[in-house]
């Protein structure tokens, strides 16, 4: 599975801190910058979260991290 949705609580805003609530039984918390949430968003809605895996730019920072290696381990 490259992609996973689920649901979030807007627990509260603290600054430029926004505090979720994870899961349908609302254990797990996590903080995120309040900046990343819709401009729309206030306390008390459900949010939807999707993570999705960027392939290709996990094959690009793969490569730049062999090419710095390389570089390296080569002197120079």
């Amino acid at each position: 599975m490259k992609r996973k949705t689920f649901r979030a609580f807007l627990d509260r805003v603290e600054g430029t801190k926004a505090v979720l609530l994870l899961g349908g039984h609302e254990r797990d918390t996590v903080v995120i910058p309040a900046s990343y949430l819709p401009n729309e968003a206030h306390e008390g809605q459900v949010l939807r979260v999707t993570i999705e895996i960027d392939e290709d730019a996990t094959r690009d920072a793969a490569e730049k991290v062999a090419s710095l290696l390389r570089e390296l381990t080569s002197g120079g």
